[in-house]
């Protein structure tokens, strides 16, 4: 086993270095008076004793007792804090065979929950560190995790043990409105077989249709979350409601069963039903993971990631989907009779559906008819063919969504990509800011219709410089995480912000309309969540080597935004880029 010294403690950027990146990523948002001022602050908070200053040897010191300084504030303040409904949220659309269309709803869910329940036992990363020098500790945080609402800050189910051992055996399984505890590992904690899961699947189904229609309780966990809460204490009031969600908030994970599939059965409409479902009684997008099965055995998974991020998903994902298929048939699955099915009512207080239950079903389906989903599967070339001509090929999807949201709007805008901080002791992520005036230089001559020497230069260099940032904030060494680390600070010692932090620009420079994240998962069709501001786009994409796949997503309530015209202008962009290299090597 890996020592855990081998990761390193999270870095304290320097001041300087920081301020600096910081002012340059502004340039192409301000005018030349408003980036003047920026200077001007920038120069009084590296003046020797500034509050700045005095800030930053605060957050040096907690450093030396905490290996990831930001660890517990992040968790707080970007999820835990947050008062906003979870939904819509993080989605992944599972691929899905010709050997998996044969399967009934219940044959697939079972394989599924086999395969996650192999990399749970088998799979799972052994040690703090895995073979690629990244922290493993998100692994150890998909299971049996929960989030709780709270009135101001939200909490979560307790981390698990170090021991390594499950924190549960048991899975929640959805049918209609109807939750049901199933126990999945036996004494020994080894897995049911999937002929076992499969039957206590079909048993569930059986069960569910002799019950009573219940309420859609699902609904709640899209509510903002002090609504939640509040309604959470109303269903506690009553007998036997703390015990049912109980067995929700420590199960293993959830496992929907859905009665209808969107129509038509395809991947933007299918995404839709993942982010905003139609039939939301039985989700409960509170839990970490969560499986939806549709009746075409069709299936998705949503993540509820203030514990993990999505690169931790679809490794898991992936590797629960190979492990099935590799070792399934000679697994030694347990040969214990599993208990029977466990029916979890909930009971609802008077006139619930009518003041609590209602309203939110009302909100959720304008949320979901808002949605503008598209998604993009791009076959002109892939990673292969980006490689080949020595770029980054994230870089160059980066600087090709410059140049896609400059033709639609003829304005630039502040750009956010994740980038992983997971080589550090329970590294998360840091923003990357793939807006640079290299990139805007290069937009300037692609519109301009510059030569095309001087076009493929300016590609290079814009390419160049996004690869060079994002490798810095892979190192430690970008601007946002610093930034909000001196901020909070300020609150904890009850001293006001750092100026920069409250002057216009710095709103402008996280405006963030275009907010974009690169993962691979090679069991997804596609990956979707929506965008984070009320006219801006969500880009979730994967770089294949022969294609590139993008889910684009924004708000029909905004008449400037359109995910068709984005995915136009992105296709047009990727193919011109290219044809520009192609053309500067004749």
């Amino acid at each position: 086993m890996t020592s855990a010294k081998v990761l390193r403690p999270l870095p304290v950027p320097s001041l300087d270095a920081t301020l600096k990146k910081y002012v340059a990523s502004l340039e192409p948002l301000l005018t030349p008076g408003e980036l003047s001022e920026v200077k001007e602050l920038v120069a009084k908070a590296l003046a020797p004793d500034s509050p700045e200053q005095q800030l930053q040897q605060h957050l040096e010191q907690r450093a030396t007792s905490h290996r990831n300084w930001l660890e517990e504030w992040w968790l707080d303040t970007a999820y835990l804090e947050g008062r906003a409904p979870l939904v819509p949220q993080e989605s992944i659309l599972l691929h899905t065979s010709s050997n998996d269309a044969r399967l009934t709803q219940t044959q697939r869910a079972a394989q599924l929950v086999c395969g996650i329940l192999l990399f749970l036992r088998e799979g799972m990363p052994q040690g703090p560190v895995d073979m690629a020098g990244r922290c493993t500790y998100q692994f150890t945080r998909l299971f049996s995790e929960c989030r709780i609402p709270g009135a101001t800050v939200d909490v979560r189910t307790p981390a698990p043990a170090s021991s390594g051992k499950p924190a549960s055996r048991h899975i929640t399984v959805a049918v209609g409105n109807s939750f049901f505890e199933l126990q999945v590992l036996d004494n020994a904690l080894r897995p049911l077989s999937p002929s076992q899961v499969e039957a206590a699947l079909s048993t569930i189904v059986d069960i569910s249709r002799s019950l009573k229609q219940a309420e859609p309780l699902g609904v709640l966990t899209s509510m903002g979350r002090t609504a939640w809460a509040d309604a959470r204490l109303r269903l506690l009031e009553l007998p036997g409601n703390q015990a049912s969600l109980e067995s929700i908030q420590s199960s293993l994970f959830l496992v929907t069963l859905e009665s209808s599939a969107p129509q038509p059965s395809i991947p933007r409409e299918l995404l839709l039903d993942l982010l905003a479902a139609r039939n939301i009684g039985g989700r409960w997008h509170d839990k970490c993971v969560s499986l939806v099965v549709f009746p075409d055995a069709r299936a998705g998974v949503n993540f509820e990631h203030s514990v993990v991020d999505g690169g931790a998903v679809t490794h898991m994902l992936d590797a629960a989907c190979a492990l099935f298929e590799k070792t399934s048939q000679a697994y030694k699955w347990s040969t214990e009779r599993p208990p029977h099915p466990r029916h979890l009512p909930i009971r609802c207080p008077p006139l619930f559906r009518e003041t609590v239950l209602q309203p939110a079903l009302r909100v959720l389906a304008d949320v979901r008819h808002d949605l503008d989903v598209r998604v993009l599967e791009f076959t002109s070339f892939g990673s292969d063919a980006l490689k080949k001509l020595k770029h980054s090929p994230d870089s160059f999807f980066q600087v090709a969504l410059q140049l896609a949201y400059f033709r639609l709007y003829l304005t630039h805008t502040a750009t956010y990509e994740s980038v992983s901080t997971g080589r550090f002791h329970h590294g998360r992520t840091e923003t990357g800011r793939s807006l640079t005036m290299e990139a805007v230089r290069f937009v300037r001559a692609m519109v301009d219709g510059s030569d095309i020497p001087t076009q493929r230069h300016l590609l290079t260099m814009a390419i160049n410089a996004h690869t060079q940032y994002n490798r810095e904030c892979a190192a430690g060494y970008g601007v946002d995480r610093h930034l909000l680390g001196l901020r909070l600070v300020a609150r904890q010692q009850g001293r006001p912000p750092p100026a920069l932090l409250t002057h216009p620009s710095f709103d402008l420079g996280t405006r963030w309309r275009l907010s974009t994240s690169h993962l691979r998962c090679n069991a997804a069709t596609a990956m979707c969540f929506a965008a984070v501001e009320p006219d801006g786009f969500g880009v979730m994409y994967s770089l294949l080597p022969s294609r590139l796949v993008a889910t684009i997503s924004s708000f029909r309530s905004c008449e400037s935004t359109s995910s068709v015209r984005m995915e136009g202008a992105l296709v047009a962009a990727l193919r011109d880029m290219f044809a520009l290299c192609e053309q500067a090597r004749l």
